[in-house]
């Protein structure tokens, strides 16, 4: 029975008390080398900005007078979206939902500086959530979700909405997220889900948090590999390795990752080259 509202609600909660709780924590120890947090910062209400007119807002820098075309006729809207990335100097996805959420990464996100909620989003961009009908300026009534992320100096880490619980609803969307998907991709409508909601669903809100990302914020760390209680892959091969050679261990793993993320998006990673725990683990061993 949670609506959105109630969600951004629990969240701004959330992060104010975790701010409080570092704030106290750093006066307990001063000594701790965690930035100092501003629980103020995190107080709430926070900014809220609505995906469509604040794409549009964010456009007329570079395309004046632009608006988002009616994104329930993707045969129309995609290649307008396709233009505005490619005037944009985006790389252009070749979907929908790939598209806005392009263009909102280079326009949007940059604008969270601070704690901010971005709104309503595209319905083809949250087919798991309830959606409805909004008027926007210009007269175009797009379906947009109930549903917010939250990003704090453009990095995301709350995603919440306001599940779907028609069956006849959600069979809709499942349909017509299968034309988005790539013809690679397999998979059909989950007739499961399906099943189950036409048991009966309350409505429901849906919350995800980024529990990592949470401990580098309020921790001030800028490496994902600095909060995982259990490791990364660099320590495993540094247990097996003692004094200089450990740390030169470390630094051939780091190039090992620099050139598997450099072939990932080159398209020639060969995912069968990756090292098991156990190959890890030997490695480091004989090294």
């Amino acid at each position: 029975m949670t609506t959105l509202d109630q969600l951004i609600s629990t969240t701004e909660s959330l992060f104010h008390k975790l701010a409080l709780a570092t704030q106290a924590h750093q006066t307990e120890h001063p000594r701790t080398s965690t930035p100092a947090v501003d629980p103020t910062v995190y107080a709430g209400p926070y900014p809220r900005l609505e995906f469509i007119p604040t794409l549009e807002r964010q456009m007329h820098a570079h395309i004046p007078h632009w608006t988002c075309p009616d994104l329930s006729q993707p045969a129309s809207a995609q290649p307008l979206l396709a233009a505005a990335c490619a005037h944009l100097h985006l790389p252009v996805p070749g979907t929908l939902p790939a598209l806005l959420d392009a263009l909102a990464a280079h326009l949007l996100e940059p604008l969270c500086v601070g704690p901010t909620f971005i709104t309503h989003h595209p319905e083809c961009m949250s087919p798991l959530a309830k959606s409805f009908a909004r008027a926007h300026p210009g007269g175009v009534v797009h379906r947009v979700a109930a549903r917010a992320e939250l990003f704090v100096a453009a990095r995301e880490y709350v995603n919440c909405y306001e599940e779907e619980n028609s069956p006849v609803a959600q069979r809709r969307k499942f349909v017509e997220q299968l034309r988005f998907r790539d013809k690679a991709e397999s998979g059909g409508v989950d007739e499961s889900y399906l099943a189950a909601l036409e048991s009966g669903m309350p409505p429901t809100g849906g919350w995800g948090c980024g529990v990592d990302r949470v401990v580098m914020l309020f921790s001030g760390r800028g490496r994902i590999a600095d909060v995982l209680p259990f490791g990364t892959l660099r320590n495993v091969v540094a247990l097996g390795t003692g004094g200089v050679s450990s740390r030169k261990a470390e630094v051939e793993v780091d190039m090992k990752d620099v050139k598997e993320v450099k072939e990932e998006k080159e398209g020639k990673r060969d995912e069968g080259r990756l090292m098991t725990l156990e190959e890890a683990w030997s490695s480091g061993l004989k090294a």
